[in-house]
């Protein structure tokens, strides 16, 4: 009986042999050509075979496994870091420890069951952690950052929607997934009968392994205290940060896997640490405010009242309320010893009016000229005028954008998807629009021409005060008269026609639209705003693909002069102010950017883009200098409508005001009014010329990293609901 189960199990090995036999033949020619590395691997390939060979005196048996799955990790881990990071630098010395450890506990797993079921184990843990590694891969390629895997598990199915865009990105990544997924299997199975035995291990021996899996473990963590405690250090990002981008780089796949698991497991993200800001010993460096000839806006005051934006709050009923809450308690601290952002000349400039919030799929700055989208450039030039606005790539791509427009706060960086956590946890979302509109009588609506339950928005956006629509819930998608299937993407024409009457005789109103037309794959086979558009672009001289994107974008064009002609002949353009801003850059084709600006971008100014804040009201554009980013949007526009928030509870500041520039961007990248610093290359270049201090550095780096910090312990305490009562 035994025997027959193994002739089976050999015979099954054979058959995926034969299957794989087209990538052996690759893999001979390559080593025919490469003879020094074939003579060098037929070497090591024997020195393993007898090293750890099944019945080799003097190693137990039962490492063989631990030893298979340890060197499969750590060729992962470090042919990853070469690919991606083109570097080999010591920190994979936490990537290799880490990955002996799990690959001992691997070990201990496929040798505790029966032959059959080991093997099987083995088989299929293989298989996944090379698709983890390929996963990683093929998610920078399209998000241009990496994943948390127990972060994205909620909306992983949602990426089947936009299978096309994955096909994509492996075709672009075939030689990194050859050696991540092919190699790896190729070898395991060429030489999984001569060296892997999978019979059950005696208990003593499993509990000696484990031993020795928490030995290394320990080892590593020791290693953490190498590089000191500070910012993003090894240590910081095991046991503080939550930033994925810097624990990929840093600890690697496994470990930043494991702490995502981790994380979801005990409900915590490891952002409970604030770093202690030092003020830099330089002057604020306030927006350079330009007006043109002329009157701003009927509503402008020639003088203002220059007191801090904030709000008088009890912080110790907060630390009462929520129990003597050590997080709590670090916020409190945090925000009292905040000055926050002042008012000014354009606080209150459009108290009352009605307020309608536009995020844009995909939209970028490049996009908007008088000939291709002569409304959004309308918009653009004859309202406020935003000359150094950047849209980073946050976290979670549309949703991560959505959630740093909508509230003044950066999205996580790799734990959770932060719109699904709100709207999963009902969290209090007290400053948002919809809120503070709902708290003066408007009425508040949301609109979306996709899936209304996309990213939990049916649970999130009512939380932020919008009563939602979307496909499913009140918005009727157009459909293909051949087949009844629904058009992807959908017209924002379209959602402008079905949503407009719902909401315009309802004065004041407060409405926000999250558009799709302008939605990924960029071509005119799939993307049905493309082809409703081709002829529009038929004669530019440009790529295949910057005519789709910059056809899609059109139809948001003129869903946008369809909503102005209908406030015009509602009577309601001269008291409505539109925000539109972009969720983020054409992320998955960024050499788009590149033809469409006509220069290359580096991996800052690829994200400069558009912040449009217009009003039919205003006669005459006001030009900002000021760097600014997503963040700073509903800070701005809650001064500009005259709203009572306290602007110490957001890490965005009013644009308008005179507080130091500062944009920050995922993996502590920053602009200040004085330099930019690249964390990629390490460098900083000022702005005149001079030496970036160091300590002024290590000032905006800590306020960089506080500013995820912040924004996580806000809603993981969910520390609004203590603020509201004292503001009702």
């Amino acid at each position: 009986m035994r025997k027959t189960e193994e002739q089976s199990n050999s015979n099954e090995i054979i058959g995926v042999r034969k299957d794989m036999e087209f990538l052996n033949r690759i893999v001979n020619k390559c080593q025919k050509r490469l003879q020094p590395c074939s003579k060098w691997s037929s070497r090591i390939r024997k020195i393993f075979s007898d090293t750890i060979g099944s019945g080799t005196p003097g190693l137990p048996e039962h490492c063989a496994t631990a030893i298979y799955f340890s060197g499969l990790l750590i060729w992962l881990e470090i042919f990853f870091h070469i690919i991606m990071f083109h570097n080999l630098s010591l920190t994979l010395i936490y990537p290799i420890l880490f990955s002996v450890s799990v690959g001992i506990l691997l070990g201990i797993v496929c040798r505790s069951f029966s032959r059959h079921i080991n093997r099987r184990i083995l088989i299929a843990a293989t298989v996944l952690i090379c698709a983890l590694f390929c996963a990683e891969v093929i998610y920078k390629n399209v998000f241009q950052t990496y994943f948390a895997l127990f972060g994205v598990l909620t909306v992983a199915s949602q990426a089947l929607d936009f299978m096309s865009v994955v096909l994509s990105a492996m075709s672009k990544s075939l030689i990194p997934l050859l050696f991540l997924l092919a190699i790896p299997l190729l070898f395991a199975i060429k030489f999984f009968d001569h060296f892997i035995t999978t019979e059950e291990t005696e208990p003593g021996a499993s509990l000696t392994a484990l031993c020795q899996a928490v030995a290394v473990h320990l080892v590593m963590l020791l290693c953490l205290f190498i590089g000191g405690r500070g910012i993003y250090s090894p240590f910081d990002l095991y046991f503080n940060s939550p930033s994925v981008d810097n624990s990929v780089d840093t600890l690697g796949i496994m470990a930043t896997t494991w702490l995502s698991g981790k994380n979801l497991l005990t409900g915590k993200t490891g952002a409970a640490v604030v770093a202690e800001e030092t003020p830099a010993a330089y002057p604020r460096v306030s927006a350079s405010l330009r007006r043109t000839e002329g009157t701003v806006s009927n509503t402008a005051k020639p003088a203002c009242d220059t007191s801090p934006n904030i709000l008088d709050i009890d912080f110790g009923k907060i630390l009462s309320d929520a129990g003597n809450d050590r997080d709590v308690a670090t916020l409190c601290e945090y925000i009292q010893n905040k000055s926050g952002t002042n008012k000014n000349l354009y606080t209150g400039m459009f108290q009352g009016y009605n307020l309608i919030w536009i995020s844009a799929e995909g939209l970028d700055k490049y996009v908007i000229t008088p000939e291709w989208t002569p409304t959004l450039y309308k918009m653009a030039t004859e309202g406020f005028v935003f000359n150094n606005y950047f849209t980073p790539l946050w976290y979670g791509s549309t949703s991560g954008g959505e959630w740093a427009n909508l509230t003044g706060t950066v999205p996580n960086n790799g734990s959770y998807v932060s719109m699904e956590k709100s709207g999963d946890l009902g969290l209090n979302m007290l400053f948002t629009a919809g809120r503070q509109s709902l708290r003066l009588g408007y009425t508040t609506t949301g609109w979306h021409n996709n899936d209304y339950a996309y990213y939990n928005r049916d649970k999130a956006f009512p939380n932020m005060g919008y009563d939602w629509h979307g496909t499913g819930q009140g918005y009727d998608p157009e459909v293909r008269k051949n087949t009844g299937k629904a058009l992807w993407p959908q017209s924002d024409v379209r959602l402008i026609e079905q949503s407009f009457p719902a909401y315009f005789r309802s004065e004041p109103f407060m409405t926000y639209y999250m558009t799709v037309s302008g939605h990924v794959e960029y071509n005119f086979s799939g993307n049905a705003m493309c082809a409703k558009n081709k002829d529009r672009v038929d004669g530019l001289a440009c790529s295949e693909k910057a005519k789709a994107y910059i056809a899609c974008q059109m139809e948001l064009d003129l869903a946008m002069q369809n909503l102005l002609q209908k406030l015009d002949a509602t009577g309601l353009s001269e008291r409505t102010l539109i925000v539109l801003a972009p969720d983020h850059v054409p992320y998955n084709d960024m050499d788009l950017i590149d033809e469409l600006s006509g220069t290359p971008r580096d991996e800052i100014n690829a994200y400069r883009n558009t912040l449009i804040i217009y009003s039919a009201s205003m006669q005459q554009p006001v030009i900002v200098d000021k760097y600014c980013s997503s963040v700073d949007i509903l800070p701005t526009v809650s001064n500009m409508m005259g709203w009572d928030y306290d602007s110490r509870m957001m890490v965005g500041q009013d644009i308008m005001s005179d507080a130091e520039q500062f944009i920050m961007f995922p993996g502590l990248s920053f602009i200040t009014g004085r330099c930019i610093y690249n964390a990629k290359t390490k460098t900083a270049a000022s702005f005149d010329g001079s030496a970036v201090d160091d300590e002024y550095l290590a000032s905006m780096k800590k306020k960089a990293y506080n500013w995820y910090a912040i924004s996580d312990l806000i809603y993981s305490t969910d520390f609004y609901k203590y603020v509201e009562p004292q503001i009702q």
